[in-house]
C-alpha cells in the first residue's frame, strides 16, 4: 500500500514540478537538468526542486518591500529602434551610445556624470583605503559584506569600526546571515559588544523557520560620510590578501573607490537593503555629495531580488 501512495504522489508531483521547472527557468541548461532530477529521482528529484531549485529571491523581496517589482520586457523586433523607459540625454554624449541604451533599457538607471573611479585590486589595495576612510569618518559610516572574517586586516576594520563609533561615527554594519556563520560570527559578536549597529541579512533560523539558503545578499559596500564609496567584490576577509605567503585561501579580486554622486547611489542602496531587514532606515546625517571628476557612471542594481526577465 505504501508503494502506491509514493507511486502516486510522484506521479502528481512530478509534472508540476517538471513544468514549474520549464517555465520558470531562465536558463535552459539549469531547467533541463532541474527536469532530469525530477524524472530520474522518484520522490526525492520533486522535492530537492522544491527545496533548492525554485527561486524565491523575487516572492521575497515582494514581502519585503510590499510590492511588485518592476518586470522588464526586451524585444527582438531588430527593424524598430529600442524603447527607453526613460530616455537620457547624456547617452549621445558618450563613445558608445547603443551600450549605454541597453543599459538604460534593462536597469532603469540614470546615467550619473562627475564621478571619479580607482580599481583596487585585492586585499593589498582595498583595506588600506577603506581603513583611511574610516579612520577619517567623522559623521557616519555604511558597510555591506557578505564574509566578515576576524583575523588580519579583517580584525584592523573590526577595530577600526569600533574606534569610529567611540568617538562619536554613527556605523552600520549589514552582514549576510549565512556568510558571517563562515567564522563563526566572531565579527559580529566583537561588533555588537561594542555597541555597533549590526543587521544580518536573512539568517538561517529554526523558530520561525527559515532556512532559504538561496536568499543571499552578496553586496560588498562601504560608504564614509558621504564623499566616498566602495564597492566590488572584496569582501572583509583575510582570504583577499594574496601576497601573503600564509594565507592558504588566497582569493584574488578587484574592488572599487568612488567619489562623486555615484556614492548618493550606494548610499540610497545600502539604506534600502538596511530597511529589508531591520524594518526602518539608517539615521543619517544629511551630507553633500559633490562631483569629483568627469567619469559617467551608472549603478546596476544587482540582487538580492531579479527584476531582469
Amino acid at each position: 500500500m505504501l508503494y502506491w501512495i509514493i507511486a502516486l504522489f510522484h506521479l502528481v508531483v512530478m509534472p508540476i514540478a517538471a513544468v514549474h521547472a520549464l517555465i520558470y527557468k531562465r536558463d535552459h541548461r539549469a531547467a533541463l537538468g532541474w527536469i532530469g532530477v525530477i524524472l530520474l529521482f522518484p520522490v526525492a528529484g520533486p522535492l530537492l526542486y522544491f527545496l533548492f531549485g525554485i527561486n524565491r529571491l523575487r516572492t521575497k523581496a515582494q514581502v519585503f518591500t510590499g510590492h511588485h517589482l518592476p518586470v522588464m520586457f526586451f524585444g527582438y523586433d531588430r527593424t524598430s529602434p529600442p524603447l527607453l523607459l526613460n530616455p537620457d540625454p547624456l547617452i549621445d554624449t558618450l563613445p558608445n551610445p547603443d551600450l549605454a541604451r541597453v543599459g538604460s533599457r534593462a536597469t532603469g538607471q540614470p546615467l550619473l556624470p562627475g564621478n571619479q573611479a580607482n580599481i583596487l585590486i585585492n586585499g593589498e589595495a582595498f583595506f588600506p583605503e577603506l581603513l583611511r576612510s574610516i579612520e577619517e569618518a567623522r559623521h557616519w559610516i555604511l558597510l555591506s559584506t557578505y564574509l566578515f572574517g576576524h583575523r588580519g586586516e579583517a580584525r584592523a576594520v573590526i577595530d577600526a569600526l569600533i574606534r569610529a563609533k567611540d568617538r562619536g561615527v554613527a556605523v552600520y554594519v549589514l552582514a549576510d546571515g549565512i556568510g558571517t556563520s563562515y567564522s563563526w560570527r566572531t565579527a559580529i559578536r566583537a561588533l555588537r559588544r561594542a555597541d555597533v549597529s549590526v543587521a544580518l541579512f536573512t539568517p538561517p533560523s529554526l523558530l520561525p523557520p527559515s532556512l532559504d539558503i538561496n536568499l543571499r545578499n552578496h553586496r560588498k559596500i562601504a560608504v564614509v560620510d558621504q564623499q566616498v564609496g566602495f564597492f566590488g567584490g572584496i569582501n572583509i576577509d583575510d582570504r583577499h590578501m594574496v601576497a601573503n605567503p600564509h594565507n592558504r585561501h588566497p582569493t584574488e579580486d578587484v574592488h572599487f573607490r568612488v567619489n562623486g554622486p555615484l556614492v548618493a547611489e550606494l548610499t540610497h542602496l545600502f539604506c534600502h537593503d538596511w530597511d529589508l531587514v531591520t524594518g526602518r532606515k539608517p539615521a543619517l546625517t544629511e551630507l553633500p555629495c559633490p562631483t569629483a571628476g568627469r567619469s559617467v557612471c551608472r549603478l546596476i542594481d544587482d540582487g538580492p531580488h531579479d527584476n531582469l526577465n
